[in-house]
Formats: structure tokens, C-alpha cells, sequence
């Protein structure tokens, strides 16, 4: 996928990495998944919040799409500093 990525004229201006990943789904989700139950996660008003907050609802769920929470688990992690971000 990632070589289809970089080969697409859209994305000439983006830079796309891999990230290995080495803890599954669940897990890469404790850590932002415990502090929104504290309430300490905000989120910011829009369409998509519905579809967000049904698909954590549900998580872990084998067959029920989880991209939404494997995206806010990543972006949590590099935020915190537990994953190395690059800017070129």
C-alpha cells in the first residue's frame, strides 16, 4: 500500500512512511482509551463524531471496521512521544 501511495500523483506533495507496528489494536489503544474515560480527551464538534464515538463504542470488535480508533491510538502515541515523528 505504501509504495501504491507514493506512486500516486495526489499524494506527490505528502510524505507517506511506514510506522512498524509490534502491538496489536487493542492494546495500541489502551493508553488514549483510559484517558478519555478519565475525561481528559476532547473532541471537536463535527459530522463525524457519531460514527467515531459508535465505532469506540464497539472496539475491540473482530469483522466491525476499527480504522477510526487505529488512527486516534497512532496519533496519540506520536503526540505523547512514544513514536518518533519526522517533518521533512
Amino acid at each position: 500500500m505504501i509504495s501504491d501511495l507514493r506512486r500516486d500523483p495526489a499524494a506527490a506533495f505528502h510524505c507517506i512512511e511506514a510506522v512498524p507496528v509490534t502491538l496489536d489494536k487493542a492494546t495500541r489503544a489502551g493508553p488514549w482509551a483510559s484517558r478519555a474515560a478519565g475525561g481528559l480527551v476532547s473532541l471537536v464538534e463535527g459530522a463525524w463524531i457519531g460514527g467515531f464515538l459508535d465505532e469506540c463504542e464497539v472496539f475491540p470488535c473482530e469483522g466491525l471496521h476499527d480504522d477510526q480508533v487505529d488512527a486516534v491510538s497512532g496519533g496519540y502515541a506520536m503526540v505523547a512521544g512514544r513514536r518518533k515523528v519526522r517533518f521533512l
